[in-house]
């Protein structure tokens, strides 16, 4: 399957148990004055790329360089390269944005939550 191709609703699997009335369920546990509705996903929009200056993270300063350098040692992966080095320029403002869509009002795609357990190990 290539990223241009959709999954169609019969090919996706999901457990029994996470359906509409799952969803309704947290929410309605998690809504407070401030959070109502909509609310909830602008609220929760502070991060590690919009409280400090992301370039002080090493994974920041460093990762696309080590990247490239994984890549360049696997023969069969060195012809990808060229595609990073022709983007790098662009990853850190696009991440910026990307991050900061959902208090934009740029809701045109899907947010994640996650635990925030912000370790170098856990980057990918």
């Amino acid at each position: 399957m290539t990223n241009n191709e959709k999954f169609s609703e019969d090919e996706l699997i999901f457990p029994e148990w996470l359906n509409e009335a799952f969803f309704e369920n947290i929410l309605k546990n998690v809504e407070t004055e401030d959070t109502k509705g909509d609310n909830l996903i602008t609220s929760l929009d502070k991060g590690s790329m919009n409280t400090t200056d992301p370039n002080t993270f090493p994974f920041i300063k460093n990762g696309i360089k080590l990247f490239k350098e994984v890549l360049s040692v696997h023969d069969d992966l060195k012809q990808f390269v060229p595609h990073i080095e022709s983007v790098e320029y662009l990853l850190l403002a696009k991440t910026i944005d990307m991050f900061n869509e959902a208090s934009s009002g740029k809701r045109n795609g899907i947010f994640v939550l996650n635990h925030g357990d912000f370790h170098l190990k856990n980057i990918m």
